[in-house]
């Protein structure tokens, strides 16, 4: 129930900001629009709902860039697309996730991020059988940029899935490499 509270009142301020910002559909279509890619190994761990000691360490690679669909006036849109792995105690899930994370700059050189998780992906369980799985979440990042092009970040999220006890929380980290920012005209 905490989980749910704490997710509403967090959309509610996302939703007060936003409401106040002018958004630009399809920004990529804009003069001057930059994807600002960027890569990243990531590594953490889940804990699933199931029981208090299904916990174990994932790992997997990040790519991220500027939302080329939606554009804030004042902010940006960081879409986060992953694919991870996890094997432990006889689970073994690989997931793919899109986490477009709606950024605020608090200097020019870290951001707090909030935003839902679509995932989709393969687990293999002692206690279930083979199946594709679905599921939708909401969590939060923050990222600090270290150099022009190298940055730490962390990311938590709570995901609820359509595999039975699979429900989970998952806490990650990353170090990554941003590509020189160029402006989609120049391509």
């Amino acid at each position: 129930m905490k989980k749910i509270v704490l997710s509403a009142i967090i959309l509610l301020a996302i939703g007060s900001e936003a409401v106040a910002e002018e958004w630009k559909f399809f920004p990529v279509k804009e003069s001057g629009y930059s994807p600002d890619y960027a890569v990243a190994p990531i590594w953490g761990s889940y804990q699933f709902d199931k029981s208090e000691n299904s916990s174990g360490d994932m790992f997997g690679v990040e790519l991220s860039l500027n939302c080329p669909l939606v554009k804030p006036s004042n902010h940006d849109v960081r879409q986060q697309v992953s694919l991870t792995s996890y094997d432990h105690s006889g689970d073994t899930l690989v997931t793919l996730a899109l986490n477009p994370h709606y950024m605020f700059p608090f200097s020019d050189n870290f951001q707090l991020g909030v935003g839902p998780s679509f995932q989709m992906g393969y687990i293999d369980s002692d206690s279930t059988a083979k199946d594709i799985f679905y599921g939708v979440g909401f969590g939060g990042s923050l990222r600090k940029d270290f150099t022009e092009r190298i940055f730490f970040g962390i990311e938590i999220n709570h995901t609820w899935l359509n595999a039975g006890d699979f429900d989970n929380f998952r806490a990650i980290g990353k170090v990554g490499y941003k590509f020189t920012p160029t402006s989609m005209d120049s391509l």
